[in-house]
């Protein structure tokens, strides 16, 4: 965390190099994320300024904010909009990046934006407001996704925000969905994004009870390597 004469540490110079492995040591071994250089810059504006997803990704894992703001309020967002960085203007969004956030002079970054930004930025909105729809049953578009197996949308509906822990009217989780069924690949991406490999459904089943109780094998397998427990009572 040692800053030079411009207030820049070790993690910002590797942040706008793009290497991940540096960055990833760092901040494993304490790395303070929310640092500001002597203009008001953290690593993520860095990160963003250059295109660097998967840093960006990792910065914001680490507890990197989304809509901190630089000298001249700019955040991250802006720096990714205007540098035209799409992968990074989602992955922004994704973790909650404020698309109306003014900088000292009263833009935001979807003013700042060209034609082509504007509409990365409205079809990603338009999309996570899909995902967030609910049938008739409560089930969301990843319930949906994960009762049939549907890989591609499951990993649609991750990309733009689905809510990994909302339950149906009947109390499933979409994690309950997929063990039921014995959709493996989609039980382990939604356990690879942070399902609660333990959450209660229906008469408090864990989606371990319903991978037992269906016999499929390897679902039980995965699930038990990520933790669940096999002492729960329903």
């Amino acid at each position: 965390n040692v800053q030079d004469r411009s207030g820049r540490t070790h993690l910002f110079r590797y942040a706008s190099r793009g290497d991940y492995e540096a960055c990833q040591k760092l901040m494993e071994f304490g790395a303070d994320v929310t640092i500001k250089d002597n203009a008001g810059w953290t690593a993520l504006h860095e990160a963003c300024l250059e295109g660097h997803v998967s840093i960006v990704s990792l910065l914001l894992q680490f507890g990197a904010d989304p809509n901190v703001t630089a000298e001249n309020s700019d955040t991250p967002l802006h720096d990714a909009v205007q540098r035209g960085h799409k992968e990074v203007v989602e992955c922004l969004l994704l973790h909650g990046a404020s698309i109306d956030a003014e900088n000292t002079e009263n833009e935001t970054p979807l003013s700042v934006a060209d034609e082509t930004m504007q509409k990365v930025i409205q079809d990603w909105l338009q999309a996570a407001e899909e995902v967030l729809e609910r049938d008739q049953y409560g089930k969301t578009r990843l319930h949906q996704a994960s009762e049939r197996g549907d890989l591609n949308e499951l990993r649609r509906c991750l990309k733009y925000g689905a809510d990994l822990q909302y339950r149906d009217d009947a109390g499933w989780t979409s994690l309950h969905e997929a063990a039921l069924n014995g959709h493996y690949d989609c039980v382990r991406d939604l356990l690879l994004h942070g399902a609660d490999v333990d959450s209660r459904g229906h008469d408090e089943d864990t989606p371990l009870y319903e991978a037992v109780w269906n016999k499929h094998h390897n679902v039980v397998k995965l699930l038990l390597q990520y933790g669940a427990d096999v002492r729960k009572r329903n």
